[in-house]
């Protein structure tokens, strides 16, 4: 099972309403976060997560709203006798700053730590089912921003390995994975005959950039991106102060194939006008705005998005990938 909740939907001024950013993601039980904006921790309690799950921490860049709770968030772990192996990954150039706020704050580490700087654009975290890209963005300072890809595996049909008597052979069955191909009884089986490629889930984030073409590759066929729109018509505005504008933002969605599009990072500016701005956005087919404690889950090949307390449904192809709302 896959689940997300959006701990905080702001830009680089908090609001009554919305905190700084902050995504929790989750994967079979280990937690990833995606930025750090202050008073996370908090939001947390209020989303009633534990912060023990936690096993990667994905910062975009070091500006204040998206680290400010990351010395909270670390000396809270330590307090509840945090136990596990915990990754912070950064832009290049940003570990020993880290480095010097753990120790300005005193904050008592008893856990493995593993702080990694992302050198260039690529896989940073390889997972037996899944791995976490992160590419270099056009920002003011070094910023990344990240997909999780559930890699693909072959799903083969019980009815197909009953006919060919594979059915509880798991030995067979893991070198027929393995080799694409086996010989069994005096007959040779390829792995197509008897089952399909089950296409990963792919979750994309990006925010804090200029628009610019390899954001389209990057977010390419996601099941979900969540992107920043820090401007409403005004892209002149967003390229003074390197960010998209909404328009921007949807033209990565609408060319790189992906399904559904969680608009975030809408400056304090516009926060009388959520709600317009929110029915704005959503006349377009996939696309929705979020706002703190929104979230979603994917179980059985059903996307749910819960936004404000309304509920909203897709079908996923596991095949093709592609979602029907449902």
């Amino acid at each position: 099972m896959i689940r997300f909740i959006a701990l905080g939907t702001g830009a680089t001024f908090p609001t009554e309403n919305r905190n700084h950013p902050s995504f929790y993601f989750e994967y079979k039980g280990i937690g990833i976060l995606f930025d750090c904006g202050e008073n996370t921790q908090r939001q947390f309690r209020i989303a009633k997560l534990s912060p023990t799950k936690l096993r990667y921490i994905l910062i975009t860049h070091w500006h204040g709203d998206h680290v400010l709770g990351l010395p909270g968030l670390l000396f809270n772990l330590a307090n509840l006798e945090y136990n596990k192996r915990l990754g912070i990954i950064l832009p290049k150039g940003y570990k020993d700053r880290l480095l010097e706020l753990i120790k300005i704050y005193e904050i008592p580490i008893d856990y493995d730590l593993d702080i990694i700087e992302v050198e260039k654009d690529g896989i940073v975290i390889d997972e037996k089912e899944f791995y976490i890209n992160a590419m270099y963005v056009k920002h003011s300072v070094p910023t990344l921003a990240y997909y999780f890809k559930q890699k693909d595996y072959w799903r083969l049909y019980n009815s197909k390995l009953k006919e060919y008597g594979l059915y509880g052979k798991h030995g067979l069955l893991t070198h027929l994975k393995e080799k694409n191909e086996i010989e069994y009884r005096g007959k040779k089986i390829k792995i197509e005959e008897v089952g399909y490629i089950k296409k990963g889930f792919k979750f994309t984030y990006i925010t804090d950039t200029l628009y610019f073409n390899r954001l389209i590759d990057f977010a390419r066929d996601s099941d979900i991106l969540v992107i920043e729109s820090t401007y409403i018509g005004d892209p002149e505005k967003a390229k003074e102060h390197f960010h998209m504008d909404f328009s921007e933002a949807y033209k990565v969605f609408k060319n790189s194939n992906s399904n559904i599009m969680l608009v975030t990072h809408v400056s304090q500016r516009y926060e009388e006008y959520l709600d317009t701005i929110e029915q704005r956005v959503q006349t377009y087919d996939g696309v929705y705005l979020i706002r703190d404690f929104d979230k979603f889950w994917f179980e059985k090949n059903i996307i749910t998005l819960e936004l404000q307390g309304k509920t909203v449904k897709y079908l996923r192809d596991e095949k093709s990938g592609k979602n029907i709302k449902i």
